[in-house]
């Protein structure tokens, strides 16, 4: 949970950074940030568009960096893709080195079935979160 500025309103999320909160939007294919300094007009600051086989369903910030991890649906593609968070203007971009080696689509596609630890019949993410940093 997390108060905001007007001492009075408190959102429970994921998705948040800062004073912009972070939102997947599953069916239209967005992930936006909203500008909650005013949290009774929130603002869309900025918005990334995914293709159409991509559901927006789940976000998490790395608290140690600007990354965050999306991951859809699962009536959607099995894919995992980065953004990133402008934490002062709340601007969010792609992370383009953020892929498969080889591929032209951003992101890593959980669409295989061998795995370093063996064979699977099919995988899909449901959420991820970023843990600490190894040493």
């Amino acid at each position: 949970i997390r108060a905001l500025s007007d001492g009075r309103t408190a959102l429970l999320n994921t998705y948040y950074c800062g004073s912009y909160w972070v939102m997947p939007i599953a069916y239209d294919h967005r992930v936006v940030s909203l500008d909650l300094r005013e949290p009774s007009h929130p603002i869309e600051v900025s918005a990334l568009q995914t293709d159409s086989t991509f559901l927006p369903h789940w976000a998490a910030v790395d608290p140690g960096s600007d990354r965050i991890v999306i991951v859809g649906q699962d009536d959607g593609e099995a894919r995992v893709l980065m953004a990133r968070l402008d934490r002062t203007t709340g601007k969010l971009s792609w992370d383009e080195g953020f892929r498969d080696a080889n591929s032209a689509r951003r992101g890593v596609s959980f669409d295989r079935r061998v795995w370093p630890h063996g064979a699977v019949t099919a995988a899909m993410p449901h959420a991820a979160l970023f843990g600490p940093a190894r040493r």
